[in-house]
């Protein structure tokens, strides 16, 4: 099982998580995870 983690250091919207996450996805990493 492959968890993975994601993070943005800007609370102010210039930065989303969306690429991560679809990355990770590409990578085999469950969305839930």
């Amino acid at each position: 099982m492959l968890v993975g983690y994601v993070r943005v250091s800007k609370n102010d919207g210039s930065q989303t998580l969306a690429p991560q996450r679809d990355a990770m996805v590409a990578a085999g990493v469950e969305p839930n995870r």
